[in-house]
Parts: structure tokens; sequence; C-alpha cells
């Protein structure tokens, strides 16, 4: 847990994990993900990245 933040309640990680929405996969891997899902997509992106 990290200084300041407030932990989602129970019964709501509960519900997004079973739904599918919370995989316990990090952001950085859900990108590439779906990089390899459609790679001829255009992407938005900011910056030199």
């Amino acid at each position: 847990m990290l200084d300041g933040c407030t932990d989602w309640p129970d019964d709501f990680i509960r519900r997004y994990r079973e739904q599918g929405y919370w995989r316990g996969v990090p952001l950085g891997e859900l990108l590439r993900e779906q990089v390899r899902r459609t790679p001829d997509k255009e992407a938005l992106v900011d910056g030199s990245r």
C-alpha cells in the first residue's frame, strides 16, 4: 500500500477479478499484449515514446 492511497473494497476487487477486468497483469504487459494482438493499429504517443 502506498502512503496516502486508499485500498479498494474487497467486494469491488472480487467483482472486477471475476469479470476479468483485473487480471493481475502489470500495465506495461497489457500494452505489449495489445500491440501483439493488433500490430497494424495506430497508436497515440507522447514525446519520444
